[in-house]
């Protein structure tokens, strides 16, 4: 009797077993079955660095069988691991497995793209729901490594090419130059710089209320001294969002109405930082309908092993009224429509800050994809304002020099 019920029981653990086997194949398939039609081919993911973190982690028998079958499953539970450490670690994994978006963006990170479906959404610039600005990632990569993914392995033909970017205007640069002062700038030298672009722009404002918007799609960037959690934190006294302060606060003190929104954007998500400050930026926009010139102020990423490291140390940082100013440069995405009134405007703001500060704007970086939200206006920029080679200190200084430079350049395009 006691043996025919131990054989029951079995028969029940083994048909239990492989209805979840069967479960998860179903999911995987359809899954992977959606990403090919539209991908085309799935190429083959290495797991054995994953793998040995896994094993390290003690688990059962029963869950490292499970998880050496699929390597979703392994770097899903990785994730897990040490995000969820407090919770069940089955219920969590199992959560985390059956989530079908996560699923596929892992299978999508491993599949070729194409400059044309690195972006989400491109079809329609004023879609009203979340667009995606950045090309999917492997769900387990760090914040700085997110940041240096861009600069892997992108072929892009003539132009000069910074691994996976292309500067233009050379003769706006002066990477030679390590030392110099502030230089003044007069109205003669404004409307030939304009000539020279064929920029002759006009923008209506009311100067009595806010019509410059600041924000910081990755507002955990930090500077030196900070290094931990791969230069991010949420300590704003070290951060991009300093940068921000010290620029909104100089340009209010020039007469001009700035605001700048000091919220996270990538938190808890790096990956949907641009979602979400795309959201702010629409809700900031329909409260205040005089917002025209966009501001996302970053800094750049360069990893510890870059093969350009040498070169970027040279160009870090430059000495501007004996006093060290970290560099800054201006990135546009090639998916951009307004792409042209984009550079332009990034030119002419380029120009004079070569003609007031020589050396203090490494130059305009477009990017072979993507949009980071620039289409919402004419006016929008992005800012990488030094890198984590650079100290709070130089990144603050540049912040005071960067407002004077604003101040002429909005000055001599609002009515």
């Amino acid at each position: 009797m006691s043996k025919g019920v131990l054989i029951k029981d079995k028969g029940l653990q083994y048909v239990t077993i492989a209805g979840i086997c069967l479960m998860i194949f179903i999911v995987g398939f359809f899954s992977v079955k959606n990403i090919i039609s539209s991908k085309g081919s799935v190429q083959a993911v290495s797991n054995i660095e994953t793998k040995e973190k896994l094993d390290n982690k003690g688990l059962d028998f029963f869950l490292n069988v499970i998880m050496s079958s699929n390597s979703f499953m392994q770097v899903t539970y990785a994730e897990v691991c040490e995000d969820n450490a407090q919770k069940s670690l089955i219920r969590s994994a199992l959560s985390y497995i059956f989530n079908s978006d996560r699923i596929q963006n892992y299978i999508a990170s491993k599949l070729p793209s194409s400059d044309k479906d690195a972006v989400a959404g491109e079809d329609n610039e004023e879609l009203d729901g979340p667009q995606i600005a950045t090309p999917v990632y492997k769900t387990n990569t760090t914040p700085l490594l997110e940041e240096i993914k861009d600069a892997q392995g992108i072929d892009i033909p003539k132009d000069k090419i910074l691994e996976d970017v292309i500067i233009i205007e050379e003769a706006l640069k002066t990477a030679k130059t390590t030392k110099t002062n502030s230089r003044s700038i007069s109205l003669a030298d404004i409307n030939k710089i304009k000539g020279e672009l064929g920029y002759n722009s006009k923008q209506i404002v009311n100067e009595d209320k806010p019509y410059v918007l600041i924000y910081h799609t990755h507002a955990t960037e930090v500077y030196l001294p900070i290094k931990d959690d791969n230069f991010h934190s949420k300590k704003k006294e070290f951060s991009v969002m300093k940068v921000g302060e010290i620029i909104a606060n100089e340009l209010n003190k020039k007469g001009h109405k700035i605001k700048q929104v000091q919220t996270y954007h990538d938190l808890p998500s790096y990956n949907k930082s641009y979602d979400r400050s795309l959201s702010t930026i629409r809700s900031e926009m329909k409260k205040e309908k005089n917002i025209k010139f966009l501001i996302d102020i970053h800094r750049d990423g360069i990893p510890s092993n870059a093969a350009y490291l040498s070169r970027s140390k040279k160009e870090a940082k430059v000495d501007i009224n004996n006093k060290k100013a970290a560099t800054f440069k201006f990135v546009i995405g090639s998916d951009c429509k307004n792409k042209t009134q984009l550079t332009k405007f990034a030119k002419y703001i380029m120009s004079i800050s070569e003609r007031m500060y020589p050396g203090l704007c490494k130059g305009l970086v477009i990017k072979p994809y993507g949009r980071y939200n620039l289409f919402i206006s004419d006016y929008s920029m992005l800012l990488e304002v030094g890198s984590n080679l650079n100290t709070i200190e130089e990144a603050n200084h540049t912040a005071t020099l960067l407002a004077d430079v604003l101040d002429v350049a909005i000055k001599n395009i609002i009515k």
